[in-house]
């Protein structure tokens, strides 16, 4: 056997395609059945992509697919198959978009390659090159997201202008009254 069958049959002990889905699962069914603007741009990491994908599968299942209309959904680190997700994606036309990081060991169950230049499941510290992270941006000419560090600069940079009256707070604490 090799890699390739190996990792589809371990990914088929985690993701279900919505036919044995978790409670989790379903309960983001029914919240997206009734909320469907929950995923106009949702973001799934890791396990939470799995319950995503299950609960998207549900909701076709039950022929509510016209949920899925002009969302867009993002997985970072996700055990589930990216191919099957892109196909799914494509199929009811949800802008999908997903990371995989080299040497992230939850990303093989779903034999998903890597599309990034960082490295890791999670990282530490201050390194946007380890884990995932907002800072992570699609190279076109490299066909892989990368860490845009100008872009962490310029978003830092953000000048916040205050006006006479606002009250500003750091962990919900009254730091200072702009007079």
């Amino acid at each position: 056997m090799n890699n390739y069958v190996i990792g589809e049959k371990i990914n088929l002990l985690f993701y279900t395609g919505g036919a044995v889905a978790s409670a989790n699962a379903k309960k983001l069914a029914r919240n997206i059945e009734k909320h469907p603007e929950i995923i106009k741009n949702y973001t799934a990491h890791s396990q939470g992509s799995l319950i995503l994908a299950n609960s998207l599968r549900i909701l076709e299942r039950e022929g509510k697919t016209h949920l899925f209309e002009g969302k867009k959904i993002n997985m970072n680190g996700s055990p589930a198959s990216m191919k099957f997700m892109k196909n799914f994606a494509e199929k009811y036309g949800i802008e999908f978009n997903f990371k995989v990081n080299k040497g992230d060991p939850v990303t093989y169950l779903g034999v998903n390659k890597s599309n990034t230049t960082n490295e890791k499941h999670t990282g530490k510290g201050n390194d946007a090159t380890k884990g995932y992270n907002k800072y992570q941006e699609f190279n076109k000419d490299t066909g892989k997201y990368e860490v845009s560090i100008g872009s962490k600069k310029q978003k830092s940079e953000k000048k916040v202008k205050y006006t006479k009256g606002d009250i500003h707070l750091i962990n919900n604490v009254k730091i200072k009254k702009v007079n």
